[in-house]
């Protein structure tokens, strides 16, 4: 399993995104908001966004899948792109007896 985490804009947080992560992948964990700026390379102009960051557990080759649905999450909501980070490996502990 890896963990995959992705930056929502906050305006864009909604019950139907949360409900899809636990559909489709099992969960998400909220890790936080975050504020960030970027520089738009076709324009030179500084964006300022903030963020959501959401984190889902996947099978690596569920990876496509997340993605595909990131691209059309992000049309849906106006935005250009969607930024994605694989973690790495990732695993649940089981609670010792």
């Amino acid at each position: 399993m890896i963990a995959v985490q992705f930056l929502i804009p906050t305006r864009a947080d909604l019950p139907a995104l949360r409900r899809d992560l636990e559909d489709t992948f099992g969960g998400w964990s909220l890790i936080g908001t975050n504020y960030g700026a970027w520089r738009d390379p076709a324009t030179g102009v500084v964006g300022f966004d903030a963020t959501l960051r959401y984190e889902v557990g996947l099978d690596p080759d569920k990876l496509v899948y997340l993605d595909e649905y990131l691209q059309r999450l992000a049309r849906s909501i106006g935005e250009s792109a969607i930024w994605r980070v694989v973690i790495g490996s990732a695993t649940a502990l089981e609670a010792s007896t």
